[in-house]
This record gives structure tokens, C-alpha cells and sequence, in this order.
């Protein structure tokens, strides 16, 4: 309950005496309450036997991550001495009904159970009241089962009580916690020779629980793992409840792995919501890797609970680092073999042949130099056309 306010009016015979009838209280969590101090005055000429005080309450709070406005009130009856002069032989003692107890048969009502509220009520005044009319109100959590919600009496005497059971139902929209059903009484009584008509509220607490409908199926194992690389766990969740869960986080725990996040808060799931949490792990080493999955949460009953999956993993060897995924083949293995030999081959046959080439030129131009016929000008066994005819090896 986020900035409670309360305002404070009384009936027309009261007089709140405080300085101010509004007041902010502090925020209160889930089950908590404070108190509020008011200093209340009688009027110098009391109109009836039966004064109130009423309380209007006006707070916000939050749902599925918005700030939603809500407003309820509640009404204290009180009983005061009219400042009229009683008639002759009638009791002036303002007669007021009340419930001494109830039942439901139940420790707690599920939402959506039906079941029967038993109360029982009394006029606590010196004289009777009459034509007594009893309305039940279940509010927003409660609905009849059959039956009337109005239950009429034609008298009942001082001391009196009378018993009363109706068939109600908790919705299955039906907050968690203590609800309240009210039953209002109207009746008449004689007070100073005059017939006055009074009312009487009051409410009964009936705790609702709200069953836990959120499901965490099963995580979803990847195929393989191997060390170094990452794998993906998947939890898939659906709440098939009425009302939603809170403060949803999921974590993992256990060695031999690595993760980018051990922890995540998913938040609020609203009722009929569905979707997964995914785990991104990576294991450092090989073999077998045990980690347990948690989700824990707040059940629609405000009561953490845990849900636990251990799993087992089996990491296999990763590649090695200074592999660079090239087969060098042996020497006797099969297939195709580059001719790296030829390569060495291939340059040592040219230089042989040049330095043949190169004796041969050498010897036929020492035998032109002894030729007594041969031109100056370098044209008999010069020619290259006539030297490669008579020695066609070159």
C-alpha cells in the first residue's frame, strides 16, 4: 500500500476534536498496519442512540509493473444516550445487534471453493427491536451460492440471538488473504415514545488462498556441449493461476561452467502469461558437468517457494588451439603428392645444358680462328644457320 490516506468523518451527534480528519499514513507492506489516534466529542443534544465514525482510505499500489489507485472505507458503530426524556415504562437503552460469532468450515477458503458461512447474532440492548432485516454482501470476492442474500426477522427480544447460515462462493478472481463479507441489519425500536429506525454494519474476515498455478516445465538440453563454447538451457514457464505471481528470478548454480549471467530477475508474470528464461553457458572443462537450475518466486498467497531442476552435462574436448585444420600427408601415405622434387630437378638439368651449349660455342670458335679461310668480317662459320647444320645437337 503506497501513500495511504485517511479521512475520518463522524455522524451528525459526534465531533472529531483532532486539528486536522485526514492523515497520511506510512506505506505498509503486505500484512502490516499502523494505528490512528482520534479524539471524539459528544454534541451538547444527541439526535439517537446509534453514532458512527467512518474512515475513507484512498492509497495506490502496484500490478504488473504499473501504479494503480484504489479507495475503500469502513464504518465504526458507536452507542450514545439520546438527550431525550424517556416516556413512562419504556427502556431508553438504544439496543444494538451484533454478530458474537461466525464460521466457514474451513482453515482457509480456496478460490473458487464453495462453502458455508455460519454466524450468529444478538441484540445486545434492554429492549427489543423489530423487523429486522439481514443483507449479506460478499463484495468482489465472494458471490451467493443459491439461495437469498436477505433474511428477515420479525422480532427479536434484548439478549436475544438468532442463528443464520448462507451458501457463498470465493470467486476464482478472489484476492488472497482476509476478504471481507458484511452483513448490514436494519430494525426498528421504540426509544422515548417515538419509533426510530437504526442500522448496524458489520464485516466478517474469511481468509481466501489463491492456488499456485505457475509451471516451470523441464529445462531443454542442447544436443552436445564442448569446452570453450557456449550452450543454451531453456526453462519454459506458463502461470495458469488467476492472479499473478511476483519477484520471479532464476539462477544457476554448480561448477565446470561459465556464465554470462548466475542470476536473472524476470519480475511479475501476470495470470495466464507465458514465456522462457534462457541460461548461456560455457563449460571449462571436459566430462561430466552437474548444475542445478532455481526459480524461486511469490506464490498468489504472497509465500516464496522454490522450484529446483538438476542437470547433468557431458563436455566434450574442444579443438586444439595451435591446430590450424591443415593435413600434411606422410611420405607413404595415398593420393596426389606436390613434385617438389621436380622443382629442384628442374633448374640443376638447365644449368647442365647451358654449360654444354657454352663448350661447344667455345670449340667452334677456336677452330674458325684456325681456319686460314676464314672472313674477317665474321661470315663463314659465323653463319648460325650453317654452324647449326653441322652440329645439330646444339
Amino acid at each position: 500500500m503506497i501513500k495511504p490516506l485517511a479521512s475520518f468523518s463522524a455522524s451528525e451527534s459526534l465531533i472529531i476534536a483532532n486539528d486536522v480528519s485526514t492523515v497520511v499514513l506510512p506505506d505498509l507492506d503486505p500484512g502490516k498496519g499502523t494505528t490512528v489516534t482520534l479524539r471524539v466529542q459528544a454534541a451538547k443534544e444527541i439526535a439517537a442512540a446509534s453514532q458512527s465514525l467512518q474512515v475513507d482510505l484512498k492509497y495506490s499500489y502496484e500490478s504488473a509493473g504499473q501504479l494503480l489507485q484504489a479507495t475503500t472505507s469502513d464504518k465504526l458503530n458507536l452507542s450514545a444516550a439520546p438527550s431525550t426524556t424517556p416516556g413512562p415504562g419504556i427502556d431508553s437503552a438504544t439496543p444494538n445487534i451484533v454478530i458474537r460469532d461466525f464460521s466457514y468450515g474451513q482453515e482457509n477458503i480456496a478460490a473458487g471453493a464453495r462453502f458455508q458461512l455460519n454466524f450468529r447474532f444478538q441484540n445486545m440492548g434492554r429492549m427489543k427491536v423489530e423487523n429486522v432485516v439481514a443483507s449479506i454482501d460478499g463484495g468482489e470476492n465472494f458471490a451467493l451460492d443459491g439461495g437469498t442474500s436477505t433474511f428477515y426477522y420479525d422480532t427479536l427480544g434484548s439478549k436475544a440471538e438468532q442463528t443464520q447460515t448462507v451458501p457463498l462462493q470465493a470467486l476464482p478472481t478472489a484476492k488472497s488473504g482476509a476478504q471481507a463479507v458484511t452483513v448490514q441489519f436494519k430494525y426498528e425500536y421504540v426509544d422515548g415514545g417515538k419509533r426510530i429506525a437504526a442500522t448496524s454494519e458489520i464485516k466478517m474476515a474469511v481468509p481466501v488462498v489463491q492456488k499456485d498455478r505457475f509451471l516451470v516445465n523441464a529445462p531443454n538440453l542442447p544436443e552436445s556441449c564442448t569446452v570453450g563454447e557456449e550452450c543454451v538451457l531453456t526453462l519454459n514457464y506458463v502461470n495458469r493461476g488467476k492472479t499473478e505471481v511476483s519477484n520471479v528470478e532464476a539462477a544457476v548454480e554448480g561448477d565446470g561452467v561459465d556464465a554470462t549471467a548466475r542470476t536473472q530477475y524476470v519480475g511479475n508474470i501476470a495470470a495466464g502469461a507465458s514465456g522462457s528464461i534462457g541460461f548461456a553457458l560455457t563449460p571449462n572443462r571436459s566430462g561430466p558437468v552437474k548444475v542445478t537450475l532455481k526459480v524461486s518466486y511469490e506464490d498468489p498467497n504472497l509465500q516464496p517457494q522454490t522450484l529446483e531442476f538438476p542437470v547433468e552435462l557431458t563436455a566434450a574436448e574442444g579443438a586444439d588451439d595451435g591446430d590450424l585444420g591443415m593435413d600434411v600427408p606422410e611420405e607413404d601415405a595415398g593420393g596426389f603428392k606436390f613434385p617438389w622434387p621436380v622443382l629442384l630437378v628442374i633448374p640443376a638439368a638447365g644449368l647442365v645444358a647451358g654449360a654444354v651449349v657454352l663448350i661447344r660455342r667455345r670449340k667452334a670458335l677456336a677452330e674458325v680462328d684456325n681456319d686460314p679461310n676464314r672472313d674477317d668480317w665474321g661470315t663463314g662459320a659465323w653463319d648460325n644457320d650453317a654452324w647449326d647444320e653441322e652440329d645439330p645437337e646444339v
